[in-house]
C-alpha cells in the first residue's frame, strides 16, 4: 500500500468523522424552538392542593384571538366559567418572551400535597409546547421558569380579580 493511498484514505476519514460531528450537532437542537409557528392559543392550569372538596380550588385560563375562558373546577366538577371577548394572545406573548421557560427532562418527586401548573401552546389544534412543573418539596416535572410567575401572568389577563372569583365559588 502507498503512502499516498494511507494519507488520502485518513484524510478522508477525518473528512467524513467532522461531517458526522456538524450533521449530529446541527440535529440536536429543539425543533420546536427552530420552526416559527404562529401560536393561536395558550393554555394556563394550576391544579391546587390536595385538599377537601370543599376547599380544594383549581383553574384554568385559555387565551386564544378572541377570546379568554376562565375556569374554576374542584376535582373535576366544574363550579365557574366565564369567557371574555378579547384577544390578549400578544400580551402572553410578550409577558412569556422576557421568562426563561423552556422545556427540561422529566423528574419525578415522592412528594405529595403540593401544587401544580402547567403550560400548553398551540398552533391551530396542534399542541407544539406542553409543560408542567408539581411544586412541594422541590420542583419537579417538565417545564423550567427561569424567571417571573406564570400565575401572574395568565391572572392579569382576567378583567376580574381571580382570587375573588375562586373566594366566591366557596360560597357554592
Amino acid at each position: 500500500m502507498s503512502k499516498i493511498f494511507l494519507y488520502t484514505t485518513l484524510l478522508f476519514a477525518a473528512f467524513l468523522l467532522v461531517v458526522f460531528v456538524v450533521a449530529c450537532s446541527n440535529g440536536s437542537r429543539n425543533i420546536q424552538q427552530d420552526k416559527k409557528v404562529e401560536i393561536t392559543k395558550y393554555v394556563y392550569q394550576h391544579g391546587d392542593r390536595s385538599v377537601a372538596p370543599d376547599y380544594h380550588r383549581s383553574y384554568s385560563i385559555e387565551v386564544s384571538a378572541d377570546t379568554t375562558v376562565f375556569t374554576i373546577s374542584t376535582y373535576g366538577k366544574v363550579l365557574l366559567r366565564k369567557t371574555y371577548s378579547q384577544n390578549k394572545l400578544a400580551e402572553i406573548e410578550a409577558a412569556l418572551n422576557g421568562m426563561d421557560i423552556k422545556l427540561k427532562k422529566e423528574k419525578k418527586s415522592a412528594c405529595s400535597g403540593g401544587y401544580s401548573e402547567s403550560l400548553q401552546k398551540y398552533s391551530q389544534s396542534e399542541i407544539v409546547f406542553n409543560g408542567y412543573v408539581y411544586h412541594c418539596d422541590e420542583e419537579s416535572g417538565t417545564l423550567h421558569v427561569g424567571n417571573g410567575d406564570l400565575s401572574s401572568v395568565f391572572k392579569a389577563v382576567i378583567p376580574e380579580s381571580v382570587d375573588s372569583l375562586i373566594n366566591e365559588t366557596m360560597l357554592i
